[in-house]
């Protein structure tokens, strides 16, 4: 196909993308040559849904919601700790082994209907599952294709009063990812080492296309700034790979401690507030999730720190998921106006189960 075509279906793809109404919240993975891997993402929704940060524990096992799968009930093998909403399974979240997943939507999943042979499981327990029994981001791949897993929908999967239509982005320590998707009733897995961007509709594949027309025009001299989520997937791509992996010579004297991880953190976290929507804004009544951001996470997997920013409230605070004991339940609320700044670690841990 020659770069006209290419750039002509590009634009039909956007052209097609937009007249479907908008969709929010967006992820990306910052790696580098230095070992460094952190992951970010948004939360944008049309109220605040409770969110909590909960320890889910190792050793217990789980009830499969998909009545008559053929996996009834697991055991969890890595405790994880992350963000849940409405005391359901976690939305962002990463396990004992540096795993972490994010749930994201995506409008035009289709999740077909369950064959032979196939394992189902509940879509709201799919994160949730995945983290719990993989170590790895080729671990999840394989268990998806080996088990064939097909996510169904259950009574559980309403939010707000909107049925979920989801897509996952995992990413382990080594800086491998994969994008998760279920497109026509097909699994399609997108798995890239390194950088990698995920945000909502259209499906991967024709966000790359998307993408690639940007990148030949420059995207650094034309960056899109609107909420949709074409333009932030091509934002995210082109501040994300115009970071530093070493010192800023302009900036280092201001970052905490003086240390080069801790400009690519503050780096990270500036693309990600960067693509957030005002709170109070509501752009699409019809698209619950295309409206204001209300948190944002990061996962540090090179220091085993998970971050939370809530857009809310005045808070920015962390845990230490190596002083975590993954052998207890704890929850600490995170919706109910209190400021919660710096470790919480150890108010976490103090939490009730």
């Amino acid at each position: 196909m020659t770069m006209v075509k290419v750039l002509v279906s590009a634009m039909l793809l956007l052209c097609v993308s937009l007249s479907a109404g908008a969709d929010a919240c967006s992820r990306l993975t910052y790696a580098d040559s230095t070992g460094t891997v952190i992951t970010g993402r948004t939360m944008d929704w049309q109220d605040n849904i409770q969110g909590e940060m909960h320890v889910f524990r190792r050793g217990v096992v789980r009830h499969n919601l998909a009545v008559g799968s053929k996996m009834p009930t697991w055991t969890v093998k890595y405790g994880s700790v992350g963000i849940r909403n409405l005391g359901a399974t976690p939305s962002s979240a990463v396990n004992e082994k540096g795993l972490v997943l994010d749930f994201l939507w995506l409008g035009c999943s289709d999740y077909g209907k369950l064959k032979k042979g196939e394992t189902a499981i509940a879509l709201s327990q799919l994160e949730q599952y995945l983290l719990d029994t993989c170590a790895t981001v080729d671990e999840v791949v394989s268990c998806l294709k080996n088990e064939k897993i097909r996510p169904v929908l259950t009574e559980r999967e309403v939010i707000s009063g909107h049925k979920m239509t989801l897509h996952i982005m995992a990413t382990d320590k080594t800086g491998n990812n994969a994008v998760i998707e279920w497109v026509d009733g097909k699994l399609n897995i997108h798995k890239q080492k390194g950088k990698m961007v995920m945000t909502n509709d259209p499906d991967y594949e024709k966000m790359l296309a998307i993408r690639d027309y940007y990148r030949e025009l420059g995207i650094e001299n034309n960056m899109p700034g609107s909420s949709l989520s074409q333009a932030r997937f091509v934002y995210i791509d082109g501040w994300l790979n115009q970071m530093l992996d070493k010192v800023s010579e302009n900036y280092i004297s201001g970052i905490t401690g003086h240390s080069v991880h801790n400009q690519k953190l503050a780096g990270v976290m500036s693309i990600i507030r960067g693509v957030s929507t005002p709170v109070s804004v509501v752009l699409d009544v019809k698209h619950p999730n295309n409206t204001s951001t209300i948190w944002r996470t990061m996962a540090d997997l090179t220091e085993n720190v998970f971050y939370y920013d809530s857009a809310l409230a005045n808070t920015f605070a962390w845990v230490d998921v190596s002083r975590i004991d993954f052998t207890k339940e704890k929850n600490l609320p995170l919706s109910d106006g209190r400021v919660l700044n710096g470790d919480i670690t150890d108010l976490l841990m103090s939490s009730n189960e």
